[in-house]
């Protein structure tokens, strides 16, 4: 388990590399794969959310984001993923100097439609900006 996570670890820092390099050589690139580079190292969705944070991780590396909010009392943003037909994952993101953090992702179980999370994330501060 350890060394999956490790391995997990390591592709999520490849793949944050790779998008970093991209957006220096071609601005906006990954804006328009819904992709945002997300360092994860110092996030506690792991921790409290097990494999959920793992499932939104993939779905946002493989798919990106379906929809992006920004709670602008925060500065943070949540980024929205549909892991399945009835599965939405939100993941939460800072901006520390530049570099996005995740501080955690995690899945709503009752929450099974967009509206749903669209509601959630309204009345949690959040606003729509992609």
């Amino acid at each position: 388990m350890v060394a999956k996570l490790a391995g997990l670890g390591i592709t999520v820092l490849l793949l944050f590399g790779l998008l970093a390099l991209l957006s220096l050589a071609a601005p906006g690139l990954a804006d328009s794969l819904n992709q945002i580079a997300v360092d994860i190292s110092s996030s506690h969705g792991v921790d409290r959310h097990s494999s959920e944070a793992l499932a939104v991780r993939n779905c946002l590396n493989e798919r990106g984001a379906n929809q992006v909010w920004e709670n602008p009392t925060t500065g943070r943003r949540a980024q929205v993923c549909q892991i399945d037909t009835f599965t939405f994952g939100i993941q939460i993101i800072e901006n520390h100097a530049g570099i996005w953090k995740e501080i955690t992702a995690f899945v709503k179980n009752k929450m099974t439609n967009m509206g749903q999370v669209s509601n959630y994330l309204k009345n949690t501060g959040y606003r729509p900006i992609q």
